[in-house]
């Protein structure tokens, strides 16, 4: 989310879920990839699509509330 927030120069709004989710998808996949394909780890992609908007969401709203005004 910094890295959107600050390097990419988005505000720091509910809209930024659209981007958060997805990115957060892709940096689990990068880094955990090799345990996916060697340690044959079964996903239900669809529940942890789930959980990391709800986990998401929650962050944003968080970081909403501590931003300056």
């Amino acid at each position: 989310m910094t890295k959107l927030v600050e390097d990419e120069d988005h505000d720091l709004e509910m809209e930024i879920m659209a981007e958060l989710g997805p990115r957060v998808i892709e940096d689990i996949g990068v880094e955990e990839g090799h345990d996916f394909i060697f340690k044959r780890w079964t996903i239900d992609f669809h529940q942890l699509r789930k959980l990391i908007n709800k986990r998401c969401v929650n962050v944003v709203k968080r970081q909403m509330r501590e931003q300056p005004a």
